[in-house]
């Protein structure tokens, strides 16, 4: 009876510990799309000999449904972009939007 007791309680813990803490403001959603990025493009960039870096000044963010739109540039036309859950989750790296001028 002990063992399925302290077993409940390991399985509680750490499902309290896998839980995801909600993003509640722009600062924390654009650190994590700058994060994010930075994982994605940041790497390439540094691959191919070359500097990568947003200001965090240039970053702005907006809650549109079920996430946090964090962009640079204009709003319509972005020169980068990221969906940010509202549920806590990790952006996904790899849907870091960059505009690439021709």
């Amino acid at each position: 009876m002990r063992g399925k007791i302290a077993s409940a309680i390991v399985v509680s813990l750490l499902g309290t510990a896998c839980a995801y803490t909600p993003v509640t403001d722009a600062q924390t959603a654009i650190t994590l799309a700058d994060k994010a990025c930075d994982e994605s493009w940041g790497t390439q960039s540094r691959i191919n000999g070359q500097e990568w870096h947003i200001d965090r000044k240039d970053w702005r963010a907006r809650v549109i449904g079920d996430h946090w739109k964090v962009w640079t540039g204009d709003e319509k036309q972005p020169n980068v972009s990221m969906n940010v859950p509202l549920d806590g989750r990790k952006p996904d790296s790899g849907s870091c939007d960059l505009l690439f001028q021709d």
